[in-house]
């Protein structure tokens, strides 16, 4: 009898142990289902690029700024090149800072858009980690 107890026991621990799984699976579409609410509707530009500066994905407010029809046009360029040509070695130099750093850094710069005339932004550039991925983000407003 104190085997089968102990059976009961054991089934009614995975019971809570699933149970619990299944709550936390849910806790965190919730959470990811939120931040990308945030990403796409948040009002200033934001671009997250690779450890080389390719952008890898970018929100709502980041490619319309660039005068951009959608993300297709920006993702696997250069953040750089979104710098007009003669202040991208100081932005060269200020990623090299945020990730020797790793803190948020802020710095202005002149943006030349895919349509229009260049014009100045203010951009916050951070570094954070993503597991196998290890992107740094920056916004512009």
């Amino acid at each position: 009898m104190v085997d089968g107890q102990r059976g009961d026991e054991l089934g009614s621990l995975r019971a809570r142990i699933t149970v619990l799984e299944r709550a936390l699976e849910d806790a965190r579409k919730a959470a990811e289902a939120h931040l990308i609410t945030m990403f796409e509707t948040v009002p200033d530009g934001i671009f997250i690029t690779d450890l080389d500066g390719r952008i890898r994905q970018v929100n709502r407010a980041a490619w319309a700024m660039l005068g951009g029809q959608g993300p297709g046009e920006l993702i696997g360029r250069s953040t750089l090149s979104v710098i007009v040509p003669e202040e991208r070695d100081r932005a060269r130099k200020n990623f090299s800072q945020v990730l020797r750093e790793t803190r948020v850094l802020s710095s202005e710069h002149t943006v030349m858009p895919l349509r229009g005339e260049p014009f100045p932004v203010e951009i916050n550039g951070a570094f954070w980690r993503i597991p196998a991925e290890n992107p740094w983000v920056s916004s512009a407003s």
